[in-house]
């Protein structure tokens, strides 16, 4: 309670984390989905995609990802576990004068129809850039 940073949640069961815990926003970042870990809608997908938006620290949308595409699929590594890796001012074309402060996501189908969030909720995952 009364902690800086993002909750870390050690009662939901951990369908979503991000590696490495803290970076910053021109730091590659592998983002993970754990299907194996509690039943979701996504049980029977063989390809999951990630849905998210960049956010200043203001809270403006820098850039939004929310199609099924290659840049967007996640690659299954085995154990219905699946894990994407990303440079942020890269995947969202950020220009030097704006600064990624979090992420929101979710992961999902192809159709984009089916959705995971935090908690195995409608909540989106949230992931805040820091390095201290």
């Amino acid at each position: 309670i009364g902690g800086e940073g993002d909750l870390i949640d050690f009662v939901n069961p951990q369908l979503g984390t991000v590696q490495p815990v803290k970076s910053l926003d021109n730091d590659i970042i592998t983002l993970n989905f754990n299907a194996g870990v509690v039943s979701t809608v996504l049980d029977n997908e063989n390809e999951v995609y990630l849905r998210v938006r960049a956010l200043d620290a203001q809270d403006k949308v820098l850039g939004e990802i929310n199609q099924a595409t290659a840049k967007s699929k996640l690659s299954a590594i085995g154990g219905k576990r699946f894990l994407i890796d990303i440079w942020p001012r890269g995947f969202f074309s950020i220009d030097g004068g704006a600064e990624i402060a979090r992420l929101e996501y979710f992961f999902t189908d192809a159709s984009g129809t089916k959705v995971v969030g935090y908690g195995n909720t409608d909540q989106p995952f949230k992931y805040s850039f820091r390095c201290k």
